[in-house]
């Protein structure tokens, strides 16, 4: 989608109209939005910037009072960490614990979205269980006392790749590789000396 969409937000002088910051919501939404800009769309860095400012003013004490505290909580998280910056698995469990606080919610897709983050968790535990099969079949914490074990910490980092339920085998891999790089960088450490 081009960046000229956004085009009919501004005013007259080519800046964002400052009616936009009367829907706080919309104002979060364009500023998770403007994160996927390219650095050529200087539409997207204004707009950042626009919706950074409002949304950081709300942190008054008088503006957080005026919006629900799971909207303010949610614009917190954002400003600190937006959403195409995160990690999907989190995003998703931030996401359900907002969406069950705000009045329009649909209780069905909120059965759902639980559902199917509990079977995304579950779909986990199995993966963890199986690298750390792996991991103690390979034995090499005796040989090589001085390695880490960061089973649990490389699977989460294969997370931030691969996060859709159906590239299991996928995280799998990476996190086999992640564990093996971490025993060479350890070996490293432990016995590398400067020449």
């Amino acid at each position: 989608m081009s960046c000229d969409a956004f085009d009919r937000f501004r005013g007259e002088d080519s800046r964002f109209k400052e009616t936009l910051a009367r829907d706080v919501r919309g104002m979060l939404q364009l500023f998770q939005v403007a994160h996927l800009g390219t650095p050529s769309e200087d539409i997207m860095d204004e707009a950042l910037s626009f919706t950074r400012n409002h949304l950081e003013s709300l942190d008054g004490h008088n503006a957080s009072s005026a919006i629900a505290p799971h909207l303010f909580k949610h614009i917190q998280n954002a400003l600190y960490i937006p959403r195409y910056g995160n990690i999907e698995v989190l995003v998703a469990r931030e996401y359900i614990s907002y969406y069950e606080q705000d009045e329009s919610h649909n209780e069905i897709i909120l059965k759902f979205a639980k559902l199917n983050f509990n079977f995304c968790q579950f779909l986990c535990i199995q993966e963890i269980e199986t690298l750390t099969r792996w991991w103690k079949d390979l034995d090499l914490a005796s040989k090589l006392p001085h390695i880490r074990d960061r089973v649990v910490e490389c699977h989460f980092m294969s997370l931030g790749a691969y996060f859709e339920q159906q590239y299991s085998l996928g995280r799998i891999i990476v996190a086999k590789i992640t564990m093996i790089v971490v025993v060479v960088d350890d070996t490293y450490d432990a016995y590398a000396t400067l020449i």
